[in-house]
């Protein structure tokens, strides 16, 4: 078989309670268990999803490459290089759109390897801890994979009754 370029990638909600982020861990080593030798796994370096799929994959002997949020990209060979020059973000606004550069540049790099190429993105039905922006980053960097031509793109939704106990809106209290 020949080697996959696989991108991994999750919403952070999937953090809010252990048998979320059981199931999410579950999803990705099953994911690097079907991986041919020589594939390679790339990952941002948001928490929850992105960072347990590195860790998956350093467990797992795999070949990984980070795409960090400042810029950098390293990959298991301790290689070191530049997705952005641009200097830090000052604004939310700014960061948001760093964000989205960086979740492209994952994209863009997956979609321009030889050979076969997937990306698989894990979500939440339900918004992440403390009120924090529901960016759907998942889910754009996803389309992001269709439009640079990854082959396979699948996207898993957690079961709800694993994610923590939210009153419905309007629900008494």
């Amino acid at each position: 078989m020949q080697p996959v370029t696989l991108l991994l990638c999750g919403s952070r909600a999937l953090d809010r309670t252990p048998e979320a982020r059981t199931w999410a861990c579950d999803r990705l080593r099953e994911a690097l268990a079907e991986l041919p030798a020589g594939s390679i796994v790339v990952t941002g370096d948001a928490t929850g999803p992105d960072t347990w799929a590195s860790e998956a994959a350093k467990a797992a002997g795999l070949k990984w490459l980070c795409f960090f949020r400042n810029g950098d990209v390293i990959d298991s060979d301790g290689t070191h290089a530049l997705w952005s020059l641009e200097s830090r973000p000052s604004t939310t606004a700014a960061w948001r759109q760093r964000l989205l550069a960086r979740d492209r540049a994952m994209a863009s790099f997956v979609g321009s390897r030889e050979g076969p190429t997937k990306a698989l993105g894990l979500v939440a039905p339900w918004p992440p801890r403390d009120g924090a922006a529901i960016t759907h980053g998942t889910e754009y960097t996803l389309g992001r994979c269709r439009a640079e031509g990854v082959a396979i793109v699948t996207k898993l939704t957690c079961p709800a009754d694993l994610g923590p106990s939210v009153p419905h809106v309007g629900a008494p209290a």
